[in-house]
């Protein structure tokens, strides 16, 4: 879990675009202070995390796809997309590794 995972929220006055990091504590840290989260793998082998305290009117979202999508390595920033509410499409993708400080 070294690497980063791009996000760009957009509605319909806002585009906001910020990172989070899956640790193997379990826990979803972001480069947005105060923004954090957790993943979780369920028994039926689907990857469910949830980031909350986002900054904008949808303030938290939680997803699940089946790790199986996760097999094939792949790195864009923009690999898929999501509607978490009406009116806002999340676009989602994975960089390779993590910042340095």
């Amino acid at each position: 879990m070294s690497n980063t995972t791009h996000y760009r929220l957009v509605t319909n006055n806002t585009e906001f675009e910020f990172d989070a990091y899956f640790n193997t504590n379990g826990s979803v840290s972001t480069n947005l202070k105060g923004v954090s989260g957790f993943w979780h793998v369920t028994d039926e082998d689907m990857f469910c995390y949830a980031i909350h305290r986002l900054p904008f009117s949808t303030s938290e979202f939680v997803e699940c796809f089946p790790i199986a999508a996760m097999a094939i390595p792949r790195f864009a920033k923009e690999l898929w997309r999501s509607k978490p509410m009406e009116g806002t499409i999340l676009h989602g993708g994975i960089l390779p590794g993590r910042p340095t400080e």
